[in-house]
């Protein structure tokens, strides 16, 4: 790995990221702690103005006759068409077509260490103006030689009182290169002259220089696991060492939307490149083995983590107070405590058994938390960490919009109607997911790709979707008989405790029946198979004709299941077919988060509460139908992340205030 060393001898203007100043109209690009950052954008952008500058201005005796040195025209329609193969395609990747990227990836230029950045570091508020400098600039009216009117301007720079100014870039990919091609790319470095806005003006002057840097043995230092003969599935953990952007579509004009977690596709395709780059294509058995047979690989959705520790979905029955929304645990602005989250799957079960049963039953929907008596709303899907006393805490993904601008290539100068922005998730992030489908014959594939470094998403070459990943032990998961009992057990307490109070509630009304959640943790594609339509929602049965009584007995084998309650949304969802070059087929899904609750009669049912299990006819082939569809998961495309599912998630019953 080599590093870009950018020694300023003039004050840079370089924008791009979000967080201006008020009344200042361009901002120089900070980080979070307020240290000044160069975007790596900047540097590819001026680092490929050079390269096609000097390329074409070699004397034709000095050319080699097995190198093309003319650089493509993006005007052309062919180029705009076609896969460009000139030097400046090659090295930086395709102008026109963002899929085809360069050799050469190149990441933000921080401050270098020293006693500057701990200048910075140190401060008290990251948002303070220390080290930069405000300047006022106006228009000049060609005709009357006079200032115009309305045209001040402010730029923000950094200090010419704190140079030197020295930031430092990694470069990947160089060595790569051929020699010929590492000549021009450090001919184009010396003739580098400024980055950034104000050129003209005077800002943004350099001096550029190659380094080789010192790799660092981390290896010792990292938890080291690999898989066991025997074991089917492996969680991983997904560090990221640059900033990410994980867009479906461009939604909002120029604006790229982020996800908040990795998806499973986007693992897989990462997981799929690493073998093709290592000379093991789709006709090879590895490749086959691991992602076009029967057996292949199912990769669920990365969500958030805390180090080692993963965060959980908030399921979308899950409700809090209006006017003090949140987990119990967190504390809010002007010592206002949240007033907590409460689980509504359990008590609108009685709700609708009571209503079918004859008996109308009020129970308000309101806040427990002391004398609160507001009323209850949906809480927003985000992600907690629970903790040892049941409470949580809530969290967010936090993200930063960066904008950049396209060049003109002819002009040298900003595009005009080529500005856009991408919405990313910081480094350091981390998130946790899952690997299944793992058979004896790729055990040691599968830990081939422990401690791998992989690109995801979008503008790799630009400094984005570094991230690396870590293989670890599957945690213990409570059996689905386990968790089964303790939601009927809670469910039968509250029933107990309502009877208190309305003594007209009969008990027969359970007699028989087992009461079972699906909680979907990723999006899923799920198709009515007598229309072959997506379906918004998991439907009831139409007690009238029968209708998608054929659908449920397909997924529970025929047994005798009917849907009591859901608490569910849908949205499109699409993606990126790295190997065509072209987005997926837009489809229809369940959002994560989504709540189905179940009733399935049984036949001569049992319950020891003291052994914690209960005992019915249909026992073993019910059990049998719930393990498949969490190892297989529901709908189509399971082994890229949707589909994945649990049965009777603890939140229902664990606690009944979080």
């Amino acid at each position: 790995m080599h590093k870009l060393i950018i020694n300023f001898t003039s004050p840079p203007l370089i924008g791009g990221y979000s967080g201006s100043r008020f009344g200042v109209d361009k901002t120089t690009a900070r980080e979070f702690d307020g240290v000044p950052i160069i975007p790596a954008s900047a540097i590819k952008g001026a680092l490929r103005e050079a390269f096609e500058y000097v390329v074409p201005a070699i004397p034709r005796e000095k050319r080699k006759a097995q190198l093309n040195y003319t650089i493509c025209d993006p005007n052309e329609k062919q180029v705009q068409s076609e896969t460009c193969n000139c030097l400046a395609c090659q090295i930086f990747g395709s102008v026109e077509k963002k899929e085809h990227e360069g050799k050469l990836k190149i990441y933000d230029g921080i401050l270098a260490e020293g006693d500057l950045r701990n200048i910075f570091e140190d401060l008290e508020n990251p948002h303070s103006h220390f080290g930069y400098q405000t300047r006022y600039g106006v228009s000049i009216s060609r005709k009357l030689k006079t200032a115009l009117a309305e045209r001040l301007f402010t730029g923000e720079t950094l200090d010419p009182a704190i140079f030197p100014l020295i930031f430092e870039s990694r470069l990947e990919g160089l060595e790569q290169l051929d020699e010929d091609h590492q000549k021009l790319f450090r001919l184009a470095c010396e003739n580098v002259f400024a980055i950034g806005g104000g050129r003209s003006r005077g800002y943004g002057f350099c001096n550029l220089s190659i380094t080789e840097e010192e790799t660092k043995n981390t290896a010792s230092q990292e938890f080291d696991y690999q898989i066991q003969n025997g074991e089917t599935s492996v969680n991983f953990l997904i560090k990221t060492q640059s900033a990410i952007c994980l867009s479906d579509t461009k939604d909002y004009g120029s604006f790229f939307p982020t996800k908040d977690y990795i998806p499973g596709s986007t693992l897989r395709g990462a997981t799929a490149a690493y073998f093709l780059n290592s000379h093991r294509g789709p006709e090879s058995p590895e490749f086959k083995k691991l992602f076009l047979d029967e057996g292949k690989l199912c990769f669920s959705n990365a969500y958030p983590a805390v180090l080692a520790n993963p965060k959980e979905l908030v399921l979308k029955s899950a409700y809090t107070c209006k006017t003090n929304p949140g987990f119990k645990n967190e504390t809010r602005k002007k010592a206002k405590k949240n007033h907590g989250v409460i689980d509504l799957a359990l008590k609108n079960i009685i709700r609708t058994k009571a209503y079918e049963a004859g008996f109308a039953l009020v129970m308000k929907q309101a806040c427990q938390y002391e004398d609160c008596t507001e009323d209850l709303q949906p809480c927003p899907q985000i992600y907690f960490l629970p903790d040892s006393d049941g409470s949580g805490d809530q969290d967010k993904v936090y993200t930063r919009v960066v904008t950049r601008t396209a060049l003109n290539r002819k002009l040298r100068t900003t595009h005009e109607s080529k500005l856009f922005s991408l919405e990313t998730i910081p480094a350091p992030a981390t998130f946790w997911g899952q690997i299944k489908g793992i058979g004896e014959d790729t055990i040691d594939l599968v830990n081939e790709l422990n401690h791998q470094i992989f690109y995801i998403g979008a503008d790799k070459s630009s400094g984005l979707g570094k991230v690396s990943l870590t293989l670890y032990p599957n945690e213990p998961v409570a059996p689905i008989e386990q968790r089964l009992f303790e939601f009927n057990n809670r469910l039968q307490q509250m029933f107990q405790q309502l009877q208190t109070r309305f003594t007209h509630l009969k008990a027969d009304v359970w007699k028989n029946r087992i009461y079972f959640s699906i909680d979907l943790f990723a999006d899923t594609i799920v198709t009515d198979p007598a229309t072959n339509q997506p379906l918004a929602a998991l439907p009831p049965i139409d007690s009238e004709n029968g209708k998608f009584k054929e659908f449920y007995q397909e997924i529970f084998d025929g047994l005798s299941i009917k849907l009591i309650n859901s608490y569910s949304s849908s949205h499109l969802v699409s993606g990126w077919n790295f190997k065509h070059h072209q987005p997926k087929e837009v489809r229809l899904a369940i959002e994560k988060g989504s709540v189905f609750v179940f009733e399935i009669e049984v036949t001569n049912l049992k319950i020891n509460s003291d052994a914690q299990e209960f005992d019915f006819q249909e026992k073993s082939k019910f059990l049998t139908v719930l393990e498949n569809l969490e190892n297989n998961g529901l709908g189509e495309r399971h082994e890229e992340g949707f589909g994945w599912l649990r049965v009777c998630d603890p939140f229902h019953y664990k606690e009944e205030v979080y």
